[in-house]
């Protein structure tokens, strides 16, 4: 309807249909996508285990 690219997000689940749907869009309009898990130690490790930010976030 807008034709307008896309970028999906932060998701987790779903990984495969994800990927497919974003290839699949219309004249190329699924940029992409990108993983991101901010509790992980190696994508970002911005909450503690209990879910808290932590010092590595600011508010």
């Amino acid at each position: 309807m807008y034709q307008r690219p896309i970028i999906v997000v932060e998701y987790k689940a779903h990984k495969k249909a994800v990927n497919e749907t974003v290839k699949k869009l219309p004249n190329r309009l699924g940029l992409g996508k990108f993983i991101w898990e901010a509790a992980s130690t190696r994508w970002g490790n911005l909450f503690d285990k209990n879910g808290a930010a932590n010092e590595n976030i600011e508010f």
